[in-house]
């Protein structure tokens, strides 16, 4: 199927480049990945290669059918870190890096409204990595999210009655300044999340930029992911369609969110259904 000929998301996507081949010896690693039945720090202990064989690809014009098929399977989708910690072992001719990758990565933008992170009524830009059903998702993508129910992800709770651990970015800096990674959720300042406006970052803006912090989850795979996706002008590009729409912020009733997705040089976000839809999943009890 040629994805380049379907979607919106072809006018954020670039064209290939050639890239030389490198593939690593594959020793057993950590790769975490986090399904949130609890607040509990779960890490798989597997083999790179076992892990990368288990995947299935599932791609639709449908994202509500790509959905549909994986839970028939009880196949998860990836988050982002784990998406790019794979990318950053296999060659450029796996199916991991087609034209673009979906994951199960969110940014959603709200009002901290009972204060639990500082004051009331404080503008918040929340990065988290959970395996969301399609209708949680298409709740955020769609914008119908209720401004209380944002307050339960703020909490660390997910509609499902599962649960997942939040911090603020501040106390995840320390994570990521001690090579550690950081919580499931991310709670960046709405302020501090629209300070780079630039479409191609170079590295001297990815290595400190909040949101890919944050997606990544950690600086050491960021800076592989970067050597990986950059151009041969070695930038990588980036786009943050949600935080710059300020207007959502005015809104008292609900909270919209947007879909992380990984292009061959750069780092995008999703707002719509009405899009082909392409994940790469695992066995549940791979992330359980």
């Amino acid at each position: 199927m040629n994805f380049l000929s379907q979607s919106n998301k072809k006018d954020i996507l670039h064209a290939l480049h050639s890239f030389q081949e490198n593939i690593p010896n594959i020793e057993e690693i950590d790769i975490t990945e986090r399904k949130p039945l609890s607040s509990s720090h779960n890490t798989l202990k597997v083999s790179a290669e076992q892990l990368i064989n288990s995947l299935s690809f599932f791609r639709e014009t449908s994202f509500k059918e790509t959905y549909k098929q994986a839970k028939q399977k009880n196949y998860s989708f990836l988050t982002a870190p784990t998406i790019m910690t794979l990318r950053n072992i296999v060659s450029k001719e796996h199916p991991l890096w087609n034209t673009w990758i979906d994951t199960s990565s969110y940014q959603l933008i709200g009002r901290d409204t009972l204060g639990q992170f500082g004051k009331k009524g404080d503008e918040y830009v929340l990065i988290l990595h959970a395996p969301l059903p399609y209708e949680d998702t298409a709740v955020l993508l769609q914008g119908t999210l209720p401004l209380q129910s944002f307050q339960t992800y703020l909490q660390g709770k997910l509609p499902d009655g599962n649960s997942y651990r939040v911090q603020h970015y501040d106390d995840a800096l320390i994570l990521l300044n001690k090579g550690e990674e950081t919580f499931e959720g991310i709670l960046i300042p709405y302020k501090q999340a629209q300070e780079s406006l630039e479409h191609l970052l170079s590295w001297n803006a990815v290595k400190d930029h909040p949101i890919l912090l944050s997606l990544s989850r950690s600086r050491e795979r960021l800076a592989s992911y970067f050597e990986q996706t950059q151009y041969s002008t070695k930038r990588i590009s980036y786009q943050k369609s949600l935080i710059n729409d300020t207007n959502l912020l005015t809104n008292t009733e609900h909270v919209t969110g947007e879909l992380f997705f990984l292009s061959q040089n750069g780092i995008n976000t999703l707002r719509t259904l009405d899009s082909s839809a392409y994940f790469a999943g695992v066995p549940q009890h791979f992330i359980q």
